[in-house]
């Protein structure tokens, strides 16, 4: 419980920051790696199926699907390790708790 004019908040709203910072790298490891076998899946379909510009430049074709593929993988880690429903309350708690509101305040 957050009472008004409490100085230690910041640890009561995230108790685990050493957590927080695993659950981002895990994200970004799996998600990165996960971009980076469905590139390489969209790539031996891309070559299989004869699509002229992977056939002709093979390493190059495989090399730029595969980086933009492990790109887009990470960056959807850090999405899903964003967590945007904490934002409101974190955002709003140390305002509530500097004017002494208490338990009046709205959370969401």
């Amino acid at each position: 419980m957050i009472e008004p004019h409490d100085k230690g908040f910041a640890s009561k709203l995230e108790p685990e920051t050493r957590g927080i910072f695993r659950t981002l790298v895990r994200a970004h490891i799996i998600f990165g790696i996960v971009g980076f076998v469905v590139g390489l899946v969209l790539y031996v379909v891309l070559y299989s199926v004869g699509v002229r510009l992977i056939t002709s430049t093979p390493i190059a074709g495989a090399l730029a699907i595969l980086f933009f593929a492990t790109i887009f993988g990470l960056m959807f880690g850090g999405f899903v390790a964003l967590r945007p429903d904490h934002d409101v309350i974190i955002t709003s708690v140390p305002e509530a708790v500097d004017a002494g509101i208490g338990r009046s305040l709205p959370i969401p």
